[in-house]
């Protein structure tokens, strides 16, 4: 017996991987979907917007062949999870965590969100057991604890690939009998950096003892910022549940995030620094000064501000508290009439206008006895 599983055939349209459905009020951001298209086929997708209007849906696979008005959207889990068990161990996965290594799928004991849990750092233990990399310049200059997060740069054209492959292999806790597992999530590779990874890992054997995730660089985007999550998650299974010693290895994180002067190419072949980048605001509304009223605005260009060095902090006497910066302009009763007054030539004493919404019960106009009867001359 199945349970009925509501489906949405309110897609809009398609702009490359996302999918725009309409008043899907049931879609929570970060939820995993099921895409169905016409004939029968089900991919999958994850929610990366909600708002009043319209559910944003990344697509996993490709978008070629969905049909608008047959394609129908379902929930399938309310946050990405990722199943776990012993059996994850010896293992490769996709960027999704889906097998792709050929063998059966991973019967999991728990599926666990991969948002991670809650931990208190003053639970911490002090790091203090050394991990044997088998790099000298590691283990004798720059020490890697057990704990402890170390970063390693690399300039272009260097074997930073050889190197996490290397620490994969030869990366061991003297003197701990617990046993030793490595977590590998790669991000963004190509082809041929999958290829050299999948025969490391089998030709020392390092794969029965590790846990592989692999990203290639034409898999959708969302799933390059879902991959280290992952990793993370099964590092915790592995540490937490089954009380292994774990090293977690993440190559490569420009693939995760971009420093502000990385240039990237856009679709229509522009080259630009990522710092130049600002996301196109949606919904956006204007409000009316002389109608009082909220309506519909479009904007034509958008600007990047310095964060400023400051905040004006305003309390008014009814115990009010605003906090602005100091060009934020403020309605101000002045000797001229109201004005828009910056936030930061603000004086003591000045009456500023607060909006408040007026419950009218119903549609009343007063008569003239009404006038003369409130009038304290009658």
């Amino acid at each position: 017996m199945e349970l009925a599983v509501k489906r949405y055939q309110s897609i809009s349209y398609i702009s490359g991987p996302l999918l725009f459905v309409e008043g899907a009020r049931d879609l929570a951001y970060g939820a995993i979907v099921n895409i169905h298209l016409p004939d029968g086929s089900v991919r999958s997708g994850q929610v990366i917007e909600v708002s009043d209007r319209h559910a944003v849906i990344q697509v996993f696979e490709e978008t070629t062949g969905l049909d608008v008005a047959r394609t129908a959207v379902s929930l399938r889990e309310d946050v990405a999870r990722f199943g776990v068990s012993r059996e994850i161990i010896g293992r490769r996965f996709n960027g999704r965590g889906e097998p792709i290594d050929g063998l059966p799928p991973i019967i999991p004991e728990r599926r666990l969100p991969i948002i991670g849990a809650p931990i208190n750092p003053v639970a911490r233990l002090r790091p203090q057991e050394f991990i044997q990399t088998g790099i000298s310049a590691i283990d004798g200059l720059n020490t890697l604890v057990r704990g402890q997060k170390l970063p390693i740069f690399s300039g272009a054209g260097l074997p930073h690939n050889e190197i996490a492959a290397q620490i994969a292999r030869q990366a061991k806790v003297l003197g701990q009998e617990e046993e030793f597992n490595v977590v590998f999530a790669a991000m963004g590779i190509t082809q041929r950096e999958a290829a050299y990874f999948i025969e490391q890992f089998e030709s020392t054997g390092a794969l029965a003892r590790s846990v592989v995730f692999l990203n290639l660089a034409d898999d959708p985007a969302i799933e390059r910022l879902m991959t280290p999550r992952l990793a993370l998650t099964a590092a915790e299974y592995l540490a937490y549940e089954l009380g292994a010693h774990v090293l977690v290895i993440l190559t490569d994180m420009t693939n995760y995030c971009l420093d502000g002067a990385q240039e990237v190419l856009l679709a229509d072949g522009r080259i630009v620094a990522a710092r130049e980048l600002v996301e196109r605001p949606e919904g956006a509304a204007v409000v009316s000064l002389h109608e009082g009223r909220v309506v519909p605005g479009t904007v034509t260009r958008t600007f990047r501000l310095p964060a400023p060095p400051e905040l004006v902090r305003i309390r008014t006497r009814s115990g009010a508290e605003l906090r602005v910066t100091a060009d934020h302009k403020i309605l101000v009763d002045t000797p001229d009439g109201p004005a828009m007054v910056p936030a930061g030539v603000l004086r003591v004493g000045d009456e500023i206008y607060a909006a408040r919404r007026l419950p009218v019960a119903e549609p009343w106009q007063p008569t003239v006895l009404d006038l003369l009867a409130a009038s304290p001359e009658a």
